[in-house]
């Protein structure tokens, strides 16, 4: 799970975060997958969670972490995003 950025908000504002994903890797409690796509015009950033979707034994786990994972990026995310014009 992750952040995606497109068109204009792959650029400065990616490179931006970027600068601080030790910050933000400390926010989200996890580490950090970059990748940058500039020939597709789309960047991310993502945390996971090493674990197998098809063993419904850990489903519970899974989806406590996901619920944790989403609401940490929402509350990390929302203030530096904040008052910044996304175009699509």
């Amino acid at each position: 799970m992750g952040v995606s950025f497109k068109n204009d908000t792959r650029g400065a504002l990616f490179a931006a975060l970027r600068e601080d994903a030790s910050i933000l890797e400390e926010e989200l409690g996890g580490s950090l997958r970059w990748e940058d796509r500039p020939d597709s015009g789309w960047a991310y950033f993502e945390v996971s969670l090493p674990s197998d979707p098809a063993d419904e034994s850990l489903w519970e786990e899974q989806h406590a972490w996901l619920q944790e994972k989403l609401e940490a990026i929402h509350r990390v995310m929302e203030p530096r995003l904040k008052g910044r014009v996304v175009a699509e």
